[in-house]
């Protein structure tokens, strides 16, 4: 989950993105659950001379 954010974040041309994953556990009685989203579609984009 991790470096998947920071892979897709780094893109400067990837405007959205959600990622979700969950992992069964099968020794633990439970699941591991995670979800990120990052949208830049309503930032501006600031130019520096």
């Amino acid at each position: 989950m991790r470096e998947a954010h920071l892979r897709l974040a780094a893109l400067e041309q990837v405007t959205w993105f959600s990622v979700e994953a969950e992992n069964f556990e099968s020794i633990h009685n439970h699941s591991a659950y995670a979800a990120v989203e990052l949208d830049r579609r309503g930032e501006r984009s600031c130019s520096r001379p």
